[in-house]
């Protein structure tokens, strides 16, 4: 989607695909909730614009292998739909865990998890225009698009590292062929030095040259 720039090697791409996720549905706010390979789980909230990160003990949402759904904390209600695309209404402190909405100040909105080779978390995206049934759907495709945003950052590090490890090689490389090259030149010229001993030329330049 165009709401997602191409990732950039420089930039998190856990910020940059908030942001992403945020333009695709209008969001004023939006947190991204992130636990990576270490367990650590962080927190990026961006509101209006600003942007911050923090710790969070655990993860918002109470499974992490739920759908999209959409909540109204106030009201404590939320909707998800099931695979047979029928809607189930339920209570939002049974989906989101409220301590740690709490934390990240949570209000009403789309929840959804997010899953990548590199870490999984979710995502939750507020103060949006006109909060429908319709915005399920949206959760489920922008958490494949921000997935996606993550996974091509991944690669593209993966890749500069690879030509990054080949042009070091090649260096080496390069180094160690003309280091014994000029060792070879160094030795021949020794030896000729070595057969000029007895004609009493002055050998200091030489010798000199080659130190």
């Amino acid at each position: 989607s165009g709401s997602f720039a191409e990732p950039s090697p420089d930039e998190s791409p856990l910020e940059t695909g908030l942001r992403g996720a945020m333009r695709r549905v209008d969001a004023g706010s939006g947190v991204l909730v992130w636990r990576d390979q270490t367990r650590s789980i962080s927190a990026i909230t961006d509101r209006d614009g600003v942007l911050s990160v923090t710790q969070v003990k655990d993860s918002a949402l109470r499974d992490p292998d739920a759908g999209a759904l959409i909540y109204e904390r106030s009201k404590d209600r939320a909707l998800a739909q099931d695979e047979g695309r029928n809607f189930n209404a339920t209570a939002a402190n049974e989906v989101i865990r409220a301590d740690i909405a709490d934390q990240l100040e949570l209000t009403q909105g789309i929840a959804v998890p997010i899953r990548t080779g590199a870490g999984a978390g979710e995502l939750f995206l507020e103060s949006l225009p006109n909060l429908s049934t319709d915005h399920i759907d949206l959760g489920t495709q922008v958490a494949l698009e921000l997935a996606g945003h993550i996974e091509r950052h991944a690669l593209m590090i993966a890749v500069e590292e690879g030509a990054e490890a080949r042009s070091r090689l090649a260096l080496a490389r390069d180094l160690h062929d003309s280091v014994v090259q000029f060792l070879a030149g160094a030795a021949f010229r020794l030896e000729a030095l070595k057969r000029d001993l007895t004609s009493g030329r002055n050998l200091e330049p030489e010798l000199n040259y080659l130190k």
